[in-house]
Parts: structure tokens; sequence; C-alpha cells
């Protein structure tokens, strides 16, 4: 497997990771003046660093396609990541239901940069399941500071959701290191998290029972 040169990937990584970071401690007296004079400033930020860059990084080759999961796939890691990011995504829709509310497990956008980090990591440890591990890591340092600062920062309704969906997604990287297969994670996850979905799944499940007594 070719592998692009670590460093220049890792230095993206480690600005993608650090940026909102060090945002969410700079003092309130720097941040508000800035989002009272621009309202959308957080949101194009978000957008900047988590879809932005990593494409940056992608057209410069700082990062390959290969370690990012655009390409290189064979049939067999189709096949099983499909079947896993179908599993996964309706344990995710179930966890966000239970613990939360329906599609309560964060911004998707973060898969773009959870993808990025993994692909920086994975030519320095040469192991893809490190590369996932550090990757994990790091996504839940990002989750601590800025969901920790309030009374209900780690209840279950934040934390298990956000959880299960790290979790998932690393899973499903491990297994098949597919980033079109991480979306349909997601895709999944939100529609089988609408209200809808018991009711379809047990209408389909009439259909195929009565077609078999037809059968029969």
């Amino acid at each position: 497997m070719e592998n692009s040169p670590f460093l220049p990937g890792l230095v993206l990584a480690l600005t993608v990771w650090i940026l909102p970071l060090f945002v969410r401690y700079l003092p309130a007296r720097v941040i508000s003046p800035l989002t009272n004079r621009f309202p959308g400033i957080s949101d194009l930020a978000h957008w900047i660093y988590s879809l932005g860059l990593p494409y940056v990084g992608l057209l410069l080759g700082w990062i390959s396609s290969r370690d990012y999961g655009l390409t290189g796939q064979t049939g067999l890691e189709w096949a099983l990541g499909v079947a896993a990011a179908i599993l996964l995504g309706l344990i995710l829709a179930w966890a966000s239901i239970r613990f939360s509310n329906p599609r309560g497990w964060g911004d998707v956008r973060d898969e773009a940069c959870w993808s990025l980090y993994r692909a920086a990591a994975w030519p320095l440890v040469n192991f893809l399941s490190y590369a996932v591990i550090a990757g994990m890591l790091a996504s839940l340092i990002e989750f601590a500071p800025g969901k920790g600062k309030g009374a209900a920062g780690f209840s279950r309704a934040t934390v298990i959701p956000f959880l299960v969906r790290t979790l998932g997604s690393s899973a499903l990287f491990l297994l098949a290191h597919n980033f079109f297969l991480a979306m349909l994670y997601y895709v999944i996850a939100f529609a089988a998290s609408k209200p809808e979905f018991p009711a379809w799944i047990g209408g389909v499940h009439a259909r195929i029972t009565n077609l078999r007594i037809k059968i029969r």
C-alpha cells in the first residue's frame, strides 16, 4: 500500500484538531464581538476546517485518497462495508432515540475531520488499527472540552449517542476504510430515526410473511 508523506498530512491534521480547541478556550470578550458582528462566522469556520482543509490536503497530496478512504477498496471490502454501515446505522439510530432524541448524535461534518486524523496517522504508525485508535482518541478529546462545561455536559443524552457514533465510525473505517460508506452509515441512521420507520419495517415484514405463505 502506498502511503502519503506523513509530515505534511500530520501537520494539517493537528491544525484541524487544534483550531477548534483553541477557539473554545478564547475569552468571551474576544469571541462575542466577532459572533455579534458576523452571526454566521461559527458555522462558516466549521465548514472550512471540517471540509475545506481536508480537501486542500487531498488536493495538494499531503493526504492520499487511499488513506482517507476515497479509493483502493476491494469488492469484498465494499460488500462487508455496506452490511456494516447498515447495521451500525441502525444501532446509532436506536441509541440516539433511546438516550437522546432522533439524530441527536452530533454534527456529521465531523466525520471528515475524523477521516483526516486516521489518514494522517496511518502512514506514521503503519497499522490501520493504530490509526483508527488515534483518530478515535482525537475525537474524544475534541468532544470533552466543548461538552463538559455545563451540568448536563456528560449526561447520557450527550455521551452515549456520541460514543456509539464514534465507535461505529471507527469500526466501519477499520473494516472497510471507506469514507463513502461512512456517509451511508449516517444516511441509514437518519432514516431509521424517523418516527415512521418502525411502522415501515413492520409493513415490510408483513409483506414478506404474506409472500412466504403464498409460495408455500
